[in-house]
């Protein structure tokens, strides 16, 4: 290349004037620094949004959690009083009962922009209130029945059983 070519090519900068020069050096690291600003607002816009989409879901496992917990205290609790016959036993099935249905609407209320988790709470409470009608309450109410009508009580019930199972061996 000869010098007129390569003053052509690079002259454009060297022929400006030194004011330009200053504010063009001043302005460029400022452009670039807002630009920088920008990138660096929209990635902690990102991160506080995601920050709050994770608290929201952690909120709804726990509450997902106290549901499951108070649908195994409903379970205890009427095992218990099948057990025992105890009414004192049916107070997990109580509180379990009555916290399930309290706790899902709520868990209903917090996922009511998902309609796919709407849909799980909804067949979770059909599931619960049918095994609570067909299986818990009948369960509940023959055990009741049974504990009414057991004139021998606990120990005389042993003692009523052997009597007719040595009736039975002399027979």
């Amino acid at each position: 290349m000869t010098k007129n070519t390569l003053e052509r090519k690079g002259g454009t900068f060297s022929n400006l004037k030194t004011k330009p020069k200053i504010l063009i050096g001043i302005c460029s690291p400022l452009i670039l620094l807002a630009i920088l600003g920008g990138v660096s607002i929209f990635g902690i816009n990102s991160i506080v949004s995601t920050n709050e989409r994770v608290d929201h879901t952690h909120g709804v496992l726990g509450d997902a959690a106290a549901i499951v917990g108070s649908a195994v205290d409903m379970e205890t609790g009427m095992r218990g009083y099948l057990l025992a016959g105890s009414k004192e036993f049916l107070a997990p099935y109580t509180g379990g009962k009555k916290s399930f249905f309290t706790e899902l609407t709520g868990l209903q209320i917090a996922v009511s922009d998902n309609p796919a988790q709407l849909a799980r709470l909804t067949e979770a409470e059909t599931l619960i209130k049918g095994w609570n009608a067909e299986v818990t309450e009948p369960a509940i109410a023959l055990r009741g029945r049974v504990a009414a009508g057991n004139r021998y009580g606990c120990h005389g019930h042993r003692r009523h059983l052997q009597n007719n199972r040595s009736d039975q061996r002399n027979w």
